[in-house]
């Protein structure tokens, strides 16, 4: 089931192996499973911390597929996106995601509050 990939993923995570990340998520799909919004979370921090500028802009791609996916952001998403914006130090996205944020249920929580501050810094 998708819990099962997810911890695969999170393991991932700790090797900061964003390719095996992703053929994880394509054998998910293969499998017949729907990502769910840990499975975003997942890939998306192993490919921010991964690949450079290349998986901060594949975060920006995940982040609309889960939106596409009709997931709902949590918490953990909006921390992603911020420190990939502040990574990438590109002001517009960090606009976008901060919008969304505000506009969302999401009450920011100390590592969502912490990764805005260091993006702006």
């Amino acid at each position: 089931d998708t819990s099962t990939f997810n911890l695969v993923l999170k393991a991932h995570i700790r090797t900061a192996d964003g390719a095996a990340a992703e053929a994880t998520l394509a054998s998910l799909v293969q499998e017949g499973l729907e990502p769910d919004i840990v499975t975003y979370n997942t890939v998306m921090e192993a490919s921010c911390r991964s690949w450079g500028n290349a998986g901060l802009v594949r975060v920006q791609e995940l982040h609309t597929e889960l939106l596409e996916a009709g997931l709902k952001p949590d918490a953990h998403t909006f921390a992603v996106l911020i420190r990939s914006a502040g990574f990438l130090r590109d002001a517009a996205w960090l606009g976008k995601v901060l919008r969304e944020l505000d506009d969302s249920d999401v009450v920011p929580n100390k590592p969502v509050s912490d990764h805005a501050v260091h993006a702006l810094v």
